[in-house]
C-alpha cells in the first residue's frame, strides 16, 4: 500500500481512504497504457505478416503452381482464423509466437516459390535453345505436375518425339507423373502418354527391353490402366491407349 509519510499528521483512516480511492485509478491507467502498447505491437505483427504475404503474391506472375496456391490459401486461412479468434483487449503471451509461426511459413514458401520460378526460367531457356529433352527432364525433376504440364504445352510433341525421343527412363517418369489426376488436362496427358507408349512398343519390338526395364514398365503402366478405368473410362482416346498399354504388358 502507498505511504504518505509527508502527510503523517493526517489520521491513518484518512490516509487509507485516499490510497484506496486513487489506487484503482493508477492501476487502470497503467493497464490501459500496457494494453495500448500490446495492441500496437499486435497490429505491427499483422502488418508485417501481410506485407510478406503481399510480396509472395507478387512473386507469382501467373498465380503460381497449384501446390503454391494451395499452400498460400492454407496459410491465409490460418492467419484469418487467428485474427478472428484473437482479442486485442486481452494480452496473450503466446500471440507473438503464433504470428511468427505463420510468418515462417510464408518465408519458407517465398523461398520455395523462388526456386520454382528459377526452374521455370531454366526450362524456358532450354526450350528457346530447342533442347526439348532437357526442358522435359528439368520439369520432371521439379516433381510438380503444374510445371510439367506447362512445359509440355510449350513444346510441340512432334519436335520432342520425332528424331530422338527422350530416354526410356525419362518417359517412364513422365507417364508416372501424368497418371495422377488423369481426369484433369486429359487431352494433353493422353497425347504425351500415347507417344511414350509408342516408344515402349518399339523398344520391346526391337528386343531392347531387359529384365529391369520390363519391371519398370510394369510398375508404371499397370497403375495407368487402373487410372483410365477409374477416371476416364468413357474417353475414346483413353480406350485406344488402354489397348496399346495392355499389349505392352502382355509382352513383358
Amino acid at each position: 500500500m502507498m505511504e504518505f509519510s509527508s502527510y503523517s499528521y493526517l489520521p491513518q483512516e484518512i490516509r487509507n481512504a485516499v490510497v484506496m480511492k486513487y489506487r484503482n485509478t493508477v492501476q487502470q491507467e497503467l493497464l490501459t497504457g500496457m494494453t495500448n502498447i500490446y495492441q500496437n505491437h499486435c497490429k505491427d505483427l499483422y502488418n508485417h505478416l501481410h506485407h510478406h504475404f503481399g510480396q509472395l503474391q507478387q512473386q507469382q506472375p501467373n498465380g503460381g503452381s497449384l501446390e503454391i496456391r494451395q499452400r498460400m490459401d492454407a496459410i491465409m486461412n490460418r492467419v484469418a482464423a487467428l485474427e478472428r479468434g484473437a482479442s486485442l483487449e486481452i494480452m496473450d503471451p503466446n500471440f507473438e509466437e503464433r504470428v511468427n509461426s505463420h510468418l515462417n511459413d510464408i518465408m519458407n514458401l517465398k523461398r520455395n516459390s523462388s526456386d520454382e520460378e528459377d526452374t521455370q526460367a531454366k526450362i524456358t531457356t532450354l526450350i528457346r535453345q530447342c533442347n526439348y529433352q532437357g526442358a522435359v527432364y528439368e520439369a520432371l525433376c521439379a516433381t510438380d505436375i503444374t510445371v510439367l504440364l506447362e512445359t509440355c504445352r510449350m513444346i510441340d510433341p512432334e519436335q520432342l518425339f520425332a528424331i530422338r525421343p527422350p530416354s526410356r527412363e525419362t518417359l517412364l517418369c513422365l507417364v508416372h507423373q501424368m497418371t495422377e489426376d488423369l481426369h484433369e488436362e486429359t487431352d494433353l496427358k493422353l497425347e504425351y502418354i500415347g507417344r511414350s507408349a509408342m516408344v515402349f512398343q518399339k523398344v520391346i519390338r526391337e528386343g531392347h527391353a531387359d529384365e529391369e526395364l520390363r519391371g519398370q514398365m510394369s510398375m508404371v503402366l499397370r497403375p495407368l490402366l487402373i487410372a483410365i478405368d477409374e477416371r476416364i473410362p468413357r474417353n475414346s482416346t483413353a480406350r485406344m491407349l488402354k489397348l496399346a498399354v495392355q499389349s505392352i504388358l502382355d509382352q513383358i
